[in-house]
């Protein structure tokens, strides 16, 4: 009725308007920071990469191959939710993998913070989150890993009440304006 609808976090349209606030408007700051972040997104994969393969060199093929995407590469710097959300899972995933080598409670709540913002960005992306509270329920309850404290089980729960509840307020503010449809 009122022509809007809501899908995806706003959170990069938000800080692109805020870069339009302060430097005026122009079309490549919301670009660059989609880049910015799609960028960091390689660095993590090659590190995650340097996790598990000691030589340098080989830990860049993974993030060489996801150079050779085309539309990876296209769709990187351009508006759309999916790149963002793919790189801060990758991110997400870094931290994830560094957490379990190396046992930092602040990998694992960074690691936390990226896979939740990844999942409110794009829905299938949620995917790593929910593999990633899976495994952690796992390690604690059937292996008993005493490094997945109830402490991080419900940090991991509170990020998926945050998504649940982005998810339902979508909902509900869809169906305040009489949009229906699958977003």
């Amino acid at each position: 009725i009122e022509g809007s609808t809501v899908s995806e976090f706003p959170i990069i349209y938000y800080i692109a308007s805020k870069m339009y606030g302060w430097f005026g408007f122009h079309d490549y700051y919301i670009r660059w920071l989609n880049y910015v972040i799609f960028f960091s997104a390689f660095l993590a994969v090659y590190f995650t990469s340097r996790i598990f393969i000691r030589d340098s060199f080989l830990a860049m093929i993974p993030s060489l191959l996801m150079m050779m995407s085309c539309v990876l590469v296209y769709y990187g710097s351009n508006y759309l939710p999916d790149a963002p959300a793919l790189s801060f899972a990758l991110i997400g995933f870094y931290f994830i993998s560094k957490y379990h080598i190396e046992s930092q409670n602040s990998d694992f709540y960074v690691g936390t913070f990226f896979v939740v913002l990844a999942s409110l960005l794009k829905i299938s992306s949620a995917l790593i989150f929910i593999s990633f509270i899976a495994f952690s329920i796992y390690q604690r309850i059937v292996l008993k890993n005493d490094s997945f404290n109830y402490k991080k089980i419900l940090t991991l729960f509170l990020g998926l009440f945050i998504l649940a509840g982005w998810v339902f307020y979508v909902k509900y503010y869809n169906q305040k304006g009489q949009y229906f449809g699958n977003l």
